[in-house]
């Protein structure tokens, strides 16, 4: 079941869609996950997924990541599909697309900062090796971005002496720096308590 909060929409013709899903069909082996899909998302809706374990949320949203291809329907994600495109193609779409994953993806033995920086990747040329190697005003957006979760403090702590918590915030944070377009989130606040999940929502 899919809940939203949007704006008000004029003409809905004339909306541009960050994602337009149509008859979306999904299994693995004999096994069908996702039967029949559709679902349009505009730019400043915010939809929430809900659903049991194994309703195949998690699923839905690597194929609109492009993780997965579909084995029915079409997704359109930012005007593109996904599931047609070349290694490069889909490496641009992804730094127009943050994903916030469930195992947060860390890297633990680096700083909280310099994991948040990585979501400027995208947008360099060249690696990047140590918080000091990305431009200055990179590394005062990616300490902002830590404030905003309530991270400043632990910003040279490595990411695996930190709580679970701290963790998926750092990984909010790393998503925030990649100035999406749009953002999909799988279980973003389930390490969180009430409080932080009210406030990183």
């Amino acid at each position: 079941m899919a809940q939203r909060s949007s704006p008000v929409h004029s003409d809905d013709a004339q909306d541009p869609k960050s994602l337009d899903i149509r008859g979306l069909s999904m299994g693995f082996g004999d096994k069908s996950v996702l039967r029949d899909i559709d679902l349009a998302v505009r730019p400043g809706e915010f939809v929430a997924l809900v659903g049991p374990s194994g309703a195949g949320k998690s699923t839905l949203l690597r194929l609109i990541n492009g993780s997965h291809r579909p084995t029915g329907g079409a997704v359109s994600v930012l005007g593109t599909d996904p599931a047609r495109c070349s290694r490069s193609q889909l490496r641009a779409l992804r730094a127009r697309v943050g994903f916030v994953f469930q195992q947060f993806g860390l890297v633990g033995r680096l700083s909280a900062l310099e994991n948040v920086l990585m979501g400027a990747l995208g947008s360099l040329r060249m690696p990047r090796y140590g918080a000091g190697s990305y431009p200055r005003p990179l590394r005062e957006r990616a300490l902002q971005n830590l404030e905003r979760v309530g991270l400043a403090e632990e910003r040279f702590q490595r990411c695996d002496t930190l709580s679970g918590g701290q963790q998926q915030r750092v990984a909010i944070a790393r998503t925030l720096m990649q100035d999406a377009e749009l953002v999909l989130a799988d279980e973003p606040v389930a390490s969180l308590d009430p409080n932080a999940s009210v406030s990183v929502l």
